[in-house]
C-alpha cells in the first residue's frame, strides 16, 4: 500500500487549538482511525475551519473513508485553489476511491506546481499505480445527458426574406420559408459508450458510440440527430503518444439520413514537461450527401496544437492550433462546390473551485470555394468566425451542470450563405465508469 510522503501534516501550521494539535499528533503517530473519530463528530460544527478541514480530510483518508475526505478537502480548495497539500490528499482520495482519471489530473496539477522532490517522487510513485491499475483491465465509460435551450437561427440560414440573383439579371427573388432564419427553443438527449482494452503497458485498443437528438419547439422540419462511432489504437512511450483511428458518422435531418462522414485520423502527442504538450494530426474522410450526391466530397485537413498549463491561482490552461485543409469535389463539373481551407483555434479554462470551471473558445475559418458560383457568378468566399464561453459546475461525484453560450458569425459573398447565429443551452450530464 503506498503511503502519502507529503510529511504527514508536518507543514500544516495549526492555530493554537488543543483540539487540532492533538489529531495532528494522533495521524503523525499512525493513529489516523483515532484522528477520525475525533473529528468526524465536529464536522458539521467546524467546516469550513480550513485546518480543521485539511486533518479531517486526511485522517478520512488514512481511516478508509475517502469519500469522506473529498468533501472536507473541497471546502480547504475552495477557500485556497493553490492549496497543494490539499489538492495532493483530494487526488489520493480519488486513488482510492478509483476514480483513477480525475486522481491523475489533481496529481499533474501538483506536480505543476513544482513541489519538493520528495513530493514529487511519491506523486509519481501515485502515477505509476494508476498506470498498472488502468493497464491491467479493459475499462468502460460512458454518459448520458440532457439538454434545453434557446437557438436564434435553428437552420444557419440568411435573415434576409428576398435577394437579387445575378444569373437573371439582378430579378428579385422571395427566398422559400426553409432557407431564411428561424429562432427557437429545444431539447437535446444524448449518450454514449466508451472502451480501453490494454494489450500492454504501451499499446491499447480503443472505441466508442455516442448519439444525440435534437429536437426543436417549433420548427421540428429542422430537428437533427446523428450517431457517431470510432475504433482505434494508441501507442505510448515515454512521452509520445501516437494514436491512429477510423470514425463514422449519420447525421440525419427531420429524421431523414442527410449525410454519411467516415475516415481516418493519426495524431502524434509530446508531453514536453508537466505544464505544455505539443501535437500534430492529420484526417482523411470522405462525405456523402444521401439525397445530394453532387455535394459529395474527399476532406483533407492537418494541424498542429499546442497546451499549457500555468501555475498559480485558478490553475490556467491554455490551448492554440491552426490547420489547413481541402474539400474536394467527387463530380467533375461541379467545381464550386470544392473549397480549399484553412483555421485558428484558441481556447482555455480556469478552475474556480473544485466544483467549478469557467472555460471558453474561439475559431476562426477561411474558406475559399473553386469555381464561380452559377446564380451568384461569384467565386464562393466564406469567413466564419465561432465563440463560445460557460461553465462545468460538478455539484456531486459523476454528475454535471454546464452553462454554455456559443456565437457564430459566417461572413460570405453568397447572400443566402451570410448568416449569424446565437444558442444558450444548459446541459446536464451524469457520467459512468467501470
Amino acid at each position: 500500500m503506498l503511503a502519502l510522503l507529503l510529511a504527514g501534516v508536518q507543514g500544516v501550521a495549526l492555530a493554537d487549538d488543543a483540539l487540532l494539535q492533538r489529531a495532528k499528533l494522533l495521524v503523525d503517530s499512525g493513529k489516523a482511525g483515532e484522528a477520525f473519530e475525533l473529528l468526524a463528530p465536529l464536522e458539521e460544527q467546524r467546516s469550513g475551519d480550513m485546518e480543521f478541514d485539511y486533518l479531517l480530510g486526511v485522517s478520512a483518508n488514512d481511516s478508509g473513508h475517502p469519500g469522506r475526505a473529498v468533501f472536507a478537502l473541497e471546502r480547504v480548495l475552495a477557500i485556497n485553489p493553490k492549496n497543494s497539500l490539499a489538492r495532493a490528499e483530494i487526488a489520493r482520495s480519488y486513488y482510492l476511491l478509483g476514480e483513477h482519471q480525475t486522481a491523475r489530473q489533481e496529481f499533474n496539477s501538483v506536480l505543476g506546481e513544482n513541489p519538493p522532490e520528495q513530493v514529487n517522487q511519491t506523486i509519481n510513485q501515485y502515477l505509476s499505480a494508476i498506470d498498472k491499475a488502468v493497464s491491467d483491465r479493459t475499462r468502460f465509460s460512458g454518459y448520458l445527458e440532457f439538454a434545453l435551450g434557446h437557438d436564434s437561427n435553428v437552420n444557419a440560414a440568411s435573415s434576409g426574406q428576398q435577394v437579387a440573383v445575378p444569373a437573371f439579371g439582378g430579378l428579385i427573388f422571395s427566398l422559400n420559408s426553409s432557407a431564411t432564419k428561424h429562432s427557437d427553443n429545444f431539447s437535446q438527449f444524448g449518450g454514449g459508450i466508451n472502451f480501453t482494452h490494454p494489450f500492454s503497458s504501451n499499446l491499447s485498443l480503443f472505441g466508442g458510440v455516442s448519439a444525440y437528438q435534437h429536437l426543436n419547439s417549433k420548427f421540428d422540419q429542422f430537428d437533427t440527430s446523428a450517431i457517431d462511432a470510432n475504433i482505434g489504437a494508441s501507442y505510448k512511450r515515454n512521452h509520445e503518444l501516437f494514436t491512429v483511428s477510423a470514425q463514422s458518422n449519420d447525421f440525419s435531418l427531420n429524421s431523414e439520413g442527410y449525410r454519411h462522414a467516415y475516415g481516418v485520423t493519426g495524431q502524434w502527442q509530446h508531453t514536453i514537461d508537466n505544464s505544455n504538450q505539443v501535437s500534430a494530426f492529420v484526417q482523411a474522410s470522405r462525405l456523402d450527401y444521401r439525397s445530394q450526391p453532387l455535394r459529395d466530397v474527399d476532406r483533407y485537413v492537418a494541424g498542429v496544437g499546442f497546451g499549457h498549463a500555468f501555475s498559480g491561482d485558478y490553475l490556467p490552461v491554455l490551448f492554440l492550433s491552426a490547420y489547413v485543409g481541402t474539400e474536394d469535389e467527387q463530380k467533375s463539373n461541379v467545381p464550386w462546390l470544392g473549397h480549399d481551407l484553412y483555421g485558428l483555434r484558441a481556447g482555455g479554462q480556469l478552475t474556480i473551485n473544485p466544483k467549478t470551471v469557467l472555460y471558453g473558445a474561439a475559431s476562426y475559418e477561411h474558406r475559399d470555394y473553386g469555381g464561380t458560383e452559377p446564380l451568384w457568378l461569384v467565386s464562393r468566399t466564406d469567413r466564419q468566425f465561432d465563440a463560445s464561453i460557460g461553465a462545468k459546475y460538478t455539484p456531486a461525484a459523476n454528475w454535471s451542470i454546464r452553462p454554455q453560450l456559443s456565437y457564430t458569425r459566417n461572413d460570405s459573398n453568397v447572400p443566402i450563405n451570410d448568416y449569424n447565429r446565437y444558442m444558450f443551452s444548459v446541459t446536464v450530464r451524469r457520467d459512468f465508469s467501470w
